[in-house]
This record gives C-alpha cells, sequence and structure tokens, in this order.
C-alpha cells in the first residue's frame, strides 16, 4: 500500500559550502546526536519523519535518497510499481535498481542509518520519539533499506520521469509502467500479482493516459519462462477492475486459492430507510452478501468523512441491520482473515460458499 504522508518528506542532502566548509560534519554530528538518520551516503533525514513513516513510505524515502546519492539510477520491479503509484500487499525489503553491469547484480545493505550515534544515545531516540500510529519504536525501525541490482534486460528499455514522493522537489527516472509490470508480476505470489493488477486495469496509478491490454502485449518478451507466462495469464485472468481496494483484491485472490464460488462485485441495494448500500461481494445464488472491513475505514474516519471511530462503527452497525432487513445473509472478515492463506476459505465454506 501507499499513502500520503502527514508532513512532507525531508531529505537533507550533503554538500560543500562556498566558504570551503561541508554539512557533512555538522550532519554526521545531528546523527551521533539522535537528531538524523542516514538513508544512502551523504543523505539524511530527521530521526521523527523517519519514524512517523509507515513502512511502505520509508521504502519511498529509500528510493528518494538513493536517486539523490545517484540521479542517474533507474528504478524497476517492486519500486517502480510503488513509485506509479500502485499499490503493493506487502512493502519491497530492498529498493530495486537497474544495471548494465553483470558484476553489479545483487544486494547491498546501506551503512547504519545510526552513523555512529552510541549506544544510550540510539536507546534514548527509540525511547523518544513513536511511530505512525503512536506505537513504540525498537532497534528494527532502525534497519535500513538496501539496494538490489537488477541486470537491464535490454540496452534500451524505455524510463518515464516521475515526481518524487511529496515535498522532495526532485523527479526520478523509473522503468516505463508497462514493462515494470510485465517484468514483475510474475515474480510475485499470485496473491500480490492480483492486488497490482486489479488497481492497474482500474487506473489507479500516477500515469496520466490509458493503459491498455495491448500496451501491455508489446512488453510480453519480458516473460521469458513458460511458468512466467502462466502466473501472469492466471493473475490477469482473475483480476477485476471492479476491486475498490487491496483488502477487496486480496479477499477475493483467496477465493480462487480456496476454489470457492466467486461473487459479484460492488452490487447496489436499495434499503428499507431509503437509502443505498453498495457492498464489496454479493453471491445472489445465496442472498449472501460479503463485506471486507478495513482498520483504515475506522482509524480515518474522522478524516475521511468527518465523523469519529464510533459514529462510523454504529453507522455500519445500521448499514448491516438494513440488508438483513431485507431478507439478506451478511458476512464480514477484516485483514487477519484474509491475509491468512485459508482462514478466509474456511469462513465462507461456513456461511455455505460451495466451490466455483
Amino acid at each position: 500500500m501507499t499513502t500520503t504522508p502527514a508532513d512532507p518528506m525531508r531529505l537533507i542532502r550533503s554538500r560543500l559550502h562556498v566558504d570551503g566548509s561541508h554539512t557533512t560534519s555538522s550532519l554526521s554530528q545531528a546523527v551521533r546526536r539522535g537528531e538524523m538518520l542516514r538513508l544512502r551516503r551523504s543523505v539524511y533525514v530527521p530521526a521523527s519523519q523517519w519514524f512517523q513513516a509507515y513502512p511502505w513510505d520509508r521504502h519511498l524515502m529509500a528510493a528518494a535518497a538513493h536517486a539523490l546519492w545517484r540521479p542517474d539510477s533507474v528504478f524497476c520491479r517492486e519500486t517502480a510499481l510503488a513509485l506509479h503509484g500502485l499499490p503493493l500487499l506487502r512493502t519491497p525489503r530492498v529498493v530495486h535498481v537497474r544495471t548494465a553491469r553483470r558484476q553489479q547484480v545483487g544486494r547491498r545493505r546501506p551503512a547504519p542509518m545510526t552513523g555512529t550515534a552510541s549506544d544510550a544515545v540510539v536507546r534514548e531516540m527509540l525511547s523518544r520519539e513513536r511511530g505512525p500510529e503512536g506505537q513504540r519504536l525498537t532497534a528494527h525501525d532502525l534497519n535500513g533499506v538496501s539496494t538490489r541490482r537488477v541486470l537491464t534486460p535490454e540496452p534500451s528499455l524505455d524510463v518515464e520521469v516521475l515526481g518524487g514522493p511529496p515535498g522532495l522537489g526532485q523527479v526520478l527516472r523509473v522503468e516505463l509502467l508497462e514493462a515494470a509490470v510485465m517484468d514483475t508480476l510474475p515474480r510475485l505470489r499470485f496473491d500480490e500479482a492480483v492486488v497490482v493488477l486489479d488497481a492497474l486495469r482500474a487506473g489507479r496509478h500516477r500515469r496520466p493516459t490509458e493503459l491498455s491490454q495491448d500496451s501491455l502485449g508489446q512488453w510480453e518478451h519480458l516473460l521469458t519462462s513458460r511458468m512466467a507466462t502462466q502466473r501472469w495469464t492466471l493473475a490477469w485472468e482473475v483480476s477485476d477492475p471492479a476491486a475498490e481496494s487491496p483488502g477487496e483484491s486480496l479477499s477475493r485472490a483467496r477465493m480462487v486459492e480456496a476454489g470457492l464460488l466467486l461473487p459479484e462485485l460492488q452490487k447496489v441495494f436499495d434499503l428499507p430507510d431509503g437509502s443505498r448500500a453498495r457492498v464489496d461481494f454479493w453471491w445472489p445464488e445465496l442472498g449472501l452478501v460479503g463485506e471486507f472491513d478495513g482498520k483504515m475505514k475506522y482509524t480515518r474516519a474522522r478524516e475521511l468523512s468527518g465523523v469519529d471511530v464510533a459514529q462510523a462503527v454504529f453507522e455500519e452497525k445500521v448499514r448491516e441491520d438494513q440488508l438483513r432487513a431485507l431478507g439478506l445473509g451478511v458476512v464480514r472478515w477484516c485483514w487477519p482473515e484474509a491475509s491468512h492463506p485459508t482462514s478466509l476459505g474456511r469462513l465462507l465454506r461456513e456461511v455455505g460458499v460451495p466451490e466455483g
């Protein structure tokens, strides 16, 4: 997933002043005091900004830092998909960049983010700061994001220039969206690929122009094996632009994996009180409604709709009662059930969803 951080990201690149002094010294001192962290050589970020960012935003920050350090870098695979604005089910563990030199291929870990800061300073920083939802931090939050260099499949691979994360005022060189999709999706798990393709087909990405199946087909040569072609074909056949969130996409992938009858998406019902309800999933053969409840729906209730969490939960309960008053069955699930390989399938079988 991707979000827009609460505050614009601010990366600081060390530089030489006209008087001959260099900012590396002052920035290194700030790192030793626990005020700054080093993302890449000569690129720093305020510690509080890193800690308050979600994991997927940290990945984008690391990519932007890499671009400041190596402006000619071309981002690919999962990093390219994230920069193009497509949702990823799991945050990439590395920043993916292209290289034309085979000897450079592989993963490289960055230097410690805390530099030469003492253990006492690090402990104090972790106890002082808080995560994006106010949670306590651990040493895991100081794990830097590695770089994985991937061999360029062809010398003339097209590149798009995209604006970086908000507030950075920089541009990044990113692999063409179609090429990134065709090269990356067969390497992902089935559920991850469906999440990306649903958003892609619905137009939920940063490309201002429509992405067609024909334009994707021009890059089929990046499917370098029969297995890659089979994985791509299955994910494309299952994908549906009607899915409105990664959670809905993941849920449908779980239904496919469980061999269950697939529902209709985004069915609208006229309710007894005169209002209308659009539901995530609908099995007409069973008179059954399925609803995926994402945590963000409630934790961001005030921001999204102006109501507090308690009111959002109450309104959802009233909506469900209205659906049941129509004689419909309603089954709900959240991220834990959708994320587990078999939990959602078991839940749906218990309420009567048959094999497809």
